[in-house]
C-alpha cells in the first residue's frame, strides 16, 4: 500500500518540530521527562497516520 505524499510530509514535519522542541525543552525538564514524551510522540502518530490509512 502506498502512502499518501501529504501523510508523509506531515510526519515530517511533525518528526522536525518534536526534535526542535526536545532539544528546547531538555534545560527545562529532566532527560527522563523529555525522553518520554518524544516516546510517546513517535509511537503515538505513526499509530494515527495508520488509522488515517486505514479510513480513506
Amino acid at each position: 500500500m502506498d502512502e499518501d505524499p501529504i501523510l508523509l510530509r506531515l510526519n515530517l514535519i511533525t518528526a522536525l518540530l518534536v526534535g526542535i522542541l526536545a532539544i528546547l525543552l531538555l534545560p527545562l525538564l529532566s532527560l527522563e521527562r523529555v525522553f518520554f514524551a518524544v516516546l510517546l510522540v513517535g509511537i503515538g502518530l505513526p499509530l494515527l497516520t495508520f488509522g488515517l490509512l486505514l479510513v480513506r
